[in-house]
């Protein structure tokens, strides 16, 4: 029933355990060990992580993609937009690993596309299905630019002494900075991050 469907998180990476979720693992690489998780709940907040070992992952990393979800009269959909440039993949036509998992909050269920032992979990990766058909994918850029330009103003401050004149204490004045991060593809499973006066109020991991 919709209005038991579990959905209290609105903002993007927060936890989502209390919360019915779908998702979306993709190993791009194919070793069973590395790739990355695609989640949203019903209200369409977006959880992702990279996938750095068979216990491991890395919820810092933010890829580029979106997600839809509505409720409906029978429960909730959701549609993933996910470029291909936000994942390493290698040569054309080799398999992905590939498995989906939707998780009912208030039955605490868990059900796979690829089911095993719950005690072996989503990471389980010699459980994987496997994902073919991918002849045609774009190749990755080597490189990515995102330059930044980030402005700031400040207002004059005042102060009124007794006998109601205004006193400039400090005056008004702008800060503009200019930066910019570049990203080289040196192979499919590594990235060199290069940073130009970097802005630490939008510091991002790899995507």
């Amino acid at each position: 029933m919709p209005r038991r469907i579990g959905r209290a998180q609105l903002r993007r990476d927060a936890d989502l355990s209390s919360d019915d979720t779908f998702t979306l693992l993709l190993d791009p690489q194919r070793d069973r060990r590395s790739g990355y998780l695609f989640s949203v709940n019903p209200n369409g907040a977006l959880y992702d992580a990279e996938i750095l070992g068979p216990d491991d992952t890395n919820s810092d990393w933010d890829g580029r993609w979106d997600a839809r979800a509505r409720l409906t009269s029978w429960g909730w959909s959701a549609e993933i937009w996910l470029p291909w440039q936000t994942l390493r993949y290698g040569a054309n036509g080799a398999p992905w690993g590939l498995n989906l998992e939707r998780f009912i909050r208030r039955k605490n269920e868990v059900a796979l596309w690829r089911g095993w032992p719950r005690h072996q979990g989503l990471l389980f990766g010699e459980a994987q299905g496997t994902l073919l058909g991918l002849d045609s994918l774009p190749r990755r850029p080597r490189a990515e630019i995102r330059p930044y330009l980030a402005m700031a103003q400040s207002q004059a401050e005042r102060d009124f002494g007794e006998d109601g004149q205004s006193e400039i204490l400090e005056a008004s004045g702008g800060d503009l900075r200019v930066g910019g991060d570049v990203k080289l593809a040196v192979a499919p499973t590594m990235t060199l991050d290069l940073t130009l006066n970097s802005d630490f109020a939008q510091v991002e991991v790899d995507r």
